[in-house]
């Protein structure tokens, strides 16, 4: 868009106002016709001349009247030629080449130019007097004749052109919105590096600093009067909506405050420029909304930086993506058969040897049954390999069918399929075995045209007591399965030892160390013999479990992990036939953690084994799973990590039951551990994933319980969470932030801004408090409290903890180069994750040397959540510190239950008092009270006192009278950047300003006088909006 000055604005303008008003009073007659009055001499001449032939004509007086012709035209300019005609038109007398130059106007009609008077005598009409004139004016040849309206349009446009311009020219200079403002604060608001106006009431620019100008490229153009919103906004950036509006138009017109808001802009050059665009009120004394200040920080080049690593990360996310997916496929080459979709032998050997360690741990028992195909050589050669693979599918899909979800099936090898059936007697385990093999047996494989049956056989065993091995456990089923391939195949064969738990010797069996359950001629006695044997040994299992006895689990999660997926996926397809619920409880607990930054990695996986152990134990009765009349759920507990569990439970009838399991194992958590002589309080959070509502893929679900786990951990503790649509959006939100954060802090995109802090005596900056910020190009400044949050979840806060620490020594070090700012300090703030972090110390005494700053001016700000946990080590921690000159200060004072205690048990230097307490003195009476005790108490103590967030005169004149000793907040200045803090420490004028105003609202003196936007800009509220932000 062309801009025009507003003086050539106003000039045209008034120019075509003179213009219109001469043309109206010409139209209305008042404006005298020139033409109109030459005409009316020309026909007096014209009449006279005619009267005068007449009588020379009557008289017979020719020869006088060519006379006076003659004499008529010798006097008068304005006529050309002259023509006597008789009534046969003969031209009896001519002048000045009449019959060359006369043209007959049409139907003899007389005109401006041609005049035609009928000339009489005696006898009636003679002739024709003839006058031909000189045309009337045109266009260019009446601009310069008198009287003529062109003329004097011509004149009035030049001249008024020249007169309204120096005329306004002067007027605006006087009247100039921008001229009030005193020429120091131009001066300190053109060195922003941010552009920044000020608008009227109505948006209309009252000033541009030079930044606004230069980044706009309207250099050599005055914007002063213009409204903002007509600049060339690329608005199709900002929003789709239609309803959109700008940022400023919503606070001059709705009077509310407006968030930062992202603009795109084109400049003369076609360049688009990206802006985070402020907007702050300017209010007169009363409170009254009378203009704004807004502030664009150009975000160009960080944008399109950050447009670029989104490109990459996109890129990097479908690599990730592909990455997955053929992992999950390796997964599942390397976990599950290829052929079968059921467990590979290594799976089976895994989930063997955690089933074993679980069952020593429950004092329980399990039994495994061999399953081998009956004459399968002989199928594959006699119908095709093809065919075999068909029954092997067949058996698969049986042994699936026919099996719990928490059950183990897997493919031995070949032909040969292993079933581990967990809590499982031998007599049941029978059972199933029998009903397998008659599932087995009426199924059939279609080849051809024709139908094929086959057999399998099968070999139990039981896991009663004692230590026990995985292929112990299988060469026992192995052998017993042997036993009933021997005997004419097809049936069921359980192995029994006749040595004792000690001897290592295993000889072939024979048929005397087994018992056969047969299908027809199986003797009834002997399945009575297996009844009571089984209830003998129940009776033992049950005499084991009143003795304490137990080895911890010590796999790690992995095997337990694939065993979970597999008994989720099992239930899944059990489903299909009972129509009964699943739910996956996901527990995590960050005391394990503590545990192991306090003691080490033994003493968590100790309080881990006995966490287990204690939820197992309350699972394992019948009161802890089953209520009234409702059946018996199933239950296992698998360990992801070291501070996750997963607990698996089938045949939910409502969600009363995942609730009151919930209840029973938050109740059994109440009661501490005792861990090397501590009593440890387990605190659990639990997320919950429910099939079939959820989801009915395993890697799904567990995802879920875990999105759902994470958020009842951002609640607090002793939460549970049940999985919903919008975990999953805020998880998937929560995932690209992480991904995002990762990428900032590789490629520098984090950035840091400055809190000045002001000695409230003499103005003097004593130190400035370290922020840290990250500008996201989609989701523009992200709140330091979501991604401080997000990388303590992330493990990424140690890396970021250290990286502010050395970019804000560093910072000091260059500001204390400056004369006179050898004093100054840096405040950093830390999490309560950082100082569980062993190396912390060593951390910021290595950043302290390396910027070569003095212990002394570096200041850590504790709050009551960072000390919480471990007190014992962050007592340990500060006092190390301490000794090495570090000093401390305890923000947000008065907003937890302990600070008191804070003051008595750490080695503090300032108090900070948080700004809610501040903001109230105007509403609650009683904050007043508080601060003037808490500042009483603090110097009482030695200690000195800041006051956060003051934002308003009376604020700082209430904190002054109380002997406050420094302040912070938007009175002063917003967060700067650290070449705006520099400009800051080295131009003090505005804080002189602010307290001599203070002073005067102190010391009730008059009230500071006003002077339009000058009185605004340096009145009290006024002060708050001169900022270097």
């Amino acid at each position: 868009m062309a801009l025009i000055s507003p003086i050539v604005r106003l000039t045209l303008g008034l120019l075509l106002l003179t213009i219109s008003l001469l043309l109206v009073g010409d139209l209305i007659g008042l404006v005298p016709d020139k033409q109109e009055n030459q005409f009316k001499a020309r026909v007096a001449i014209a009449e006279t001349l005619a009267v005068q032939v007449s009588i020379d004509v009557a008289a017979g007086h020719i020869d006088e009247s060519e006379q006076a012709m003659r004499l008529v035209q010798n006097r008068s300019e304005d006529i050309v030629s002259l023509g006597l005609r008789n009534k046969s038109q003969q031209l009896i007398f001519a002048t000045g080449e009449h019959a060359k130059n006369w043209r007959s106007p049409a139907n003899n009609r007389s005109t401006y130019s041609h005049l035609l008077l009928p000339i009489h005598d005696n006898a009636g009409r003679w002739g024709t007097l003839e006058i031909q004139f000189k045309s009337v004016d045109n266009f260019w040849g009446g601009l310069f004749q008198r009287q003529s309206i062109i003329g004097i349009i011509l004149f009035v446009s030049v001249a008024g052109c020249l007169a309204y311009w120096l005329f306004l020219k002067r007027s605006l200079r006087e009247l100039d919105p921008s001229s009030v403002v005193p020429d120091r604060v131009k001066n300190a608001l053109d060195t922003l590096s941010e552009g920044l106006v000020i608008l009227d009431q109505s948006g209309h620019i009252l000033f541009t600093n030079s930044t606004f100008i230069r980044k706009t490229g309207f250099i050599g153009h005055d914007l002063t009067g213009i409204p903002l919103s007509t600049l060339a906004w690329n608005i199709a950036n900002v929003s789709d909506d239609p309803s959109f509006v700008f940022p400023w138009k919503r606070l001059l017109t709705d009077h509310d405050d407006v968030e930062t808001t992202p603009l795109s802009f084109t400049t003369k050059a076609k360049e688009l420029l990206s802006f985070s665009v402020n907007v702050a009120r300017i209010d007169d004394p009363k409170g009254n909304l009378v203009g704004a200040i807004v502030t664009f920080a150009d975000l160009t080049e960080l944008e399109q930086s950050h447009q670029d690593l989104a490109r990459v990360l996109q890129k990097l996310k479908l690599s990730q993506t592909e990455i997955a997916k053929q992992n999950k496929e390796l997964r599942q080459l390397a976990s599950y058969d290829s052929l079968t979709g059921i467990l590979n032998r290594r799976s089976l050997f895994e989930g063997l040897d955690l089933l074993i360690n679980e069952t020593r741990e429950e004092r329980g028992i399990f039994s495994c049954i061999m399953v081998d195909i009956d004459h399968f050589k002989l199928v594959n050669d006699r119908y095709g390999h093809a065919t075999g693979d068909k029954a092997i599918k067949l058996m698969a899909l049986t042994l699936t069918k026919m099996t719990r979800p928490e059950d183990l099936v897997g493919r031995y090898g070949g032909e040969e399929f292993c079933v581990v059936l967990k809590g499982m007697s031998k007599m049941h385990a029978l059972e199933i075995a029998e009903r397998i093999r008659r599932a087995v047996e009426d199924a059939e494989i279609r080849v051809g045209s024709s139908r094929l049956n086959f057999t399998a056989s099968f070999g139990v065993s039981s896991y009663e007591r004692g230590e026990v091995h995985a292929e112990e456990i299988i060469d026992k089923a192995d052998k017993a399965l042997y036993v009933a391939k021997e005997t004419g195949r097809n049936k069921v064969v359980h192995w029994q030892d006749k040595q004792s738990s000690t001897d290592k010797q295993h000889e072939m069996p024979d048929l005397t160390n087994a018992n056969v359950m047969r299908t027809e001629e199986g003797p009834k006695g002997q399945e009575m013999f297996l009844l009571a044997r089984i209830e003998e040994l129940e009776n033992q299992l049950g005499e084991q479990r009143q003795r304490k006895h137990g080895k911890g689990i010590d796999k790690d999660g992995s095997a337990s992990r694939a065993i979970l997926l597999d008994r989720i996926q099992q239930n899944v397809i059990r489903f299909e036939r009972t129509k009964t619920r699943m739910a996956l409880l996901f527990m995590g607990t960050e005391t394990i953690t503590q545990v192991r930054s306090t003691w080490g990695y033994q003493a968590a996986e100790k309080l881990t084994r006995m966490t287990i152990k204690r939820l197992r134990t309350s699972l394992r009765s019948t009161d802890t799973v089953s209520r009234d009349d409702q059946p018996l759920l199933d239950i296992s507990i698998s360990k992801l990590s070291q501070n996750e569990f997963a607990l698996l439970l089938t045949d939910i009838q409502s969600d009363e039951d995942i609730t009151w399991i919930v209840q029973r194992l938050l109740s059994a958590l109440k009661e501490p551990f005792i861990l090397e002589g501590n009593d440890i309080l387990v605190v659990p959070n639990f997320g919950v994933s429910s099939y079939p509502e959820d989801s009915d893929d395993p890697e799904i679900l567990l995802a879920n319980a875990s999105a759902a786990l994470l958020e009842a951990r951002m609640l607090g503790q002793d939460n549970c969470i049940h999985f919903s649509e919008d975990i999953h959006k805020r998880s998937r939100k929560q995932l690209n932030l992480s991904a995002n954060l990762q990428k900032a802090i590789k490629h520098d995109d984090l950035f840091m801004e400055y809190l000045p802090q002001i000695d409230i005596r003499n103005g003097r900056i004593t130190g400035f408090e370290a922020l840290l910020r990250w500008y996201h190009p989609e989701l523009g400044m992200v709140d330091p409290a979501q991604f401080i949050a997000l990388a303590e979840r992330s493990g990424l806060i140690s890396d970021i903890g250290r990286w502010v620490l050395n970019v804000a020594c560093r910072q000091l070090k260059q500001w204390q180069s400056i004369p006179g700012q050898q004093g100054l300090t840096i405040t950093v703030n830390f999490s309560q994750s950082q100082f569980n972090d062993t190396g912390l110390v060593d951390d910021i005494l290595t950043a302290v040397k390396s910027a070569d700053i003095a212990c002394e001016h570096l200041v850590i700000d504790l709050t009551e959540s960072s000390l919480s946990g471990n007190e014992a080590r962050i007592v340990d921690t500060l006092q190390c510190l301490s000794d090495a000159g570090i000093r401390f200060a305890l923000d947000d004072f008065g907003t937890g239950r302990s600070s008191l205690a804070s003051l008595r048990d750490f080695s503090l230097d300032w108090v900070k008092i948080d700004r809610s307490f501040v903001s109230g003195f105007e509403r609650n009476p009683l904050d007043t009270e508080i601060v003037t005790t808490v500042i009483s108490m603090a110097h009482n103590l030695g200690l000195k006192v800041v006051a956060e967030g003051v934002a308003d005169m009376k604020q700082l004149a209430t904190l002054k009278k109380m002997n406050c000793d420094e302040v912070q907040g938007e009175l002063f200045s917003k967060p700067l950047l650290k070449d705006q803090a520099t400009r800051y420490l080295e131009d003090k004028t505005h804080i002189k300003d602010i307290l001599q105003i203070g002073n005067r609202d102190y010391l009730n003196t008059s009230e500071p006088e006003e002077n339009g936007l000058e009185g605004i800009l340096n009145n009290a509220d006024g002060a708050t909006l001169v900022n270097f932000k």
